[in-house]
């Protein structure tokens, strides 16, 4: 079985990826509207352990499906066309 590097897309289109950027913008709107600056530290460290516990979420989902498989979603087969 060959083994090939993850595509820069695959990568962009990650679920850790996303959540990553996620988390991001809101910290940025966190930090940017006036209103919320008063609670802005009890708001990033919440945002930042959400962000942090869905990324971390996300690896043991693909741990397990990968212990019951015993494939990975960065295996590829190689096309014998």
């Amino acid at each position: 079985m060959k083994i090939q590097a993850i595509s820069l897309p695959d990568v962009l289109r990650s679920k850790r990826f996303v959540s990553a950027v996620v988390g991001m913008i809101v910290a940025i709107i966190i930090v940017l509207i006036p209103d919320l600056q008063a609670q802005e530290d009890a708001l990033l460290n919440m945002v930042t352990t959400f962000i942090l516990f869905l990324v971390g979420g996300y690896s043991v989902q693909d741990a397990l499906a990968a212990h019951r498989t015993g494939v990975t979603k960065y295996d590829r087969v190689p096309d014998n066309g």
